[in-house]
Order: structure tokens, then sequence, then C-alpha cells
């Protein structure tokens, strides 16, 4: 009777604790979900946001000249990258890609 007993025992442990694994995954997923959504909300009410589009072409247009001795013609690539707002605002800036350089080498 009593290894029946802890044959019996050891069964329901195994699974409470298959099912606590499986509670854990689940509560992980949703844990990870909220993250990305709190993150997004964060991202939302960044103070970058409540930027003028003209103003944050000056910068843009400063950052492209700033980093050119660096990464020449790689600034407004990068710019354009960020999202889909500032590609569209790096996009419709000429002057940004007016100074855009190739080099070509043998």
């Amino acid at each position: 009777q009593l290894l029946k007993d802890g044959e019996k025992d050891l069964g329901d442990f195994s699974a409470e604790i298959s099912r606590l694994q499986s509670r854990i995954l689940f509560l992980e997923r949703k844990r990870g979900r909220l993250e990305a959504r709190l993150k997004e909300y964060a991202s939302l009410i960044s103070p970058i946001r409540r930027l003028p589009d003209d103003i944050l072409s000056v910068l843009f247009e400063q950052y492209c000249i700033d980093s050119e001795q660096q990464f020449p013609t790689l600034g407004p690539f990068k710019l354009s990258a960020v999202c889909s707002h500032w590609r569209s605002i790096v996009l419709s800036n000429p002057s940004i890609w007016s100074r855009i350089t190739f080099r070509f080498y043998k």
C-alpha cells in the first residue's frame, strides 16, 4: 500500500509540475506581449514625437552633415530606417540627399 501511495503521489506531482510549466509558459508569453505594448506606449509619449516635422528635418540635416566625416552617405539611410514617420521626413528633404557622395574604386 505504501508503494502504491508513493507512486500515486509521484504521478500527481508530475501532473502538477506539467500543469504549472504550461501555466508558466502561458504567463511568460502574456508578459512578453505586455512588455511589447508598454514599449510601444512609451515611444508614443516620447518627447521627440512632439517636435514638428520641420524641426526634425533641420535636425536630420545637421546629423547628416555631422556624420559625413565618419560615415559618408550613411546618415540618410540610418535616419530613414528608424520609423516610417522619420523615413517620410528624410525622403521629403532634398537637401539631405544632395550631400550623398559615391566613391568608386578600381
